[in-house]
């Protein structure tokens, strides 16, 4: 594929791939613009143009982007337009210096991790603060099982969604 080509797929496209990209959006409550993912996904397929033969694939490679970028937690995509918190409750992350809320985010995160259980604790440090999102990364620290491992990891993003959930229901 040509970036003449590219670029026809992409205007031809836009209006589906930013509704696409909308519907993910609203459906994950994310607090960004389709517009954003749109840039990720053409630049995605600006490196991959020379493995891009057919032009229809542009349109499955782009939406494949948007919707793993979007739902991946750790991808570049959300940590940039989210500005992933840390849980350093000692003091002001430097990085949310001017967000009015982070006083109060961190401390309905500390009231949250205190109502879970022992292994629910245990699951969300690992996955959270650890940074551990990857089954064979954290088959590896456990010494698992890769099985057992996506057990934990699907534990752990239940647990993230209760989080988001316990957050959004307790701020202002």
């Amino acid at each position: 594929m040509t970036k003449p080509e590219m670029d026809q797929e992409f205007t031809q496209h836009y209006q589906e791939l930013e509704d696409y990209a909308t519907k993910y959006i609203r459906l994950l409550g994310l607090p960004m613009d389709p517009s954003d993912c749109l840039t990720g996904s053409y630049l995605h397929c600006y490196q991959m143009m020379k493995d891009i033969q057919d032009p229809s694939h542009f349109l499955a490679i782009s939406k494949n982007w948007i919707k793993m970028n979007l739902r991946w937690w750790n991808s570049p995509l959300r940590r940039e337009l989210t500005g992933r918190p840390t849980l350093d409750l000692e003091g002001q992350d430097p990085s949310h210096a001017g967000d009015p809320n982070w006083d109060q985010i961190s401390g309905l995160t500390s009231r949250w991790q205190q109502g879970l259980g022992k292994r629910d604790r245990r699951i969300w440090g690992l996955y959270w603060e650890k940074e551990m999102t990857r089954g064979r990364q954290l088959a590896d620290h456990l010494q698992i099982s890769i099985s057992g491992a996506y057990l934990i990891l699907k534990e752990a993003k239940r647990l993230e969604a209760d989080y988001r959930q316990f957050i959004l229901k307790n701020l202002n």
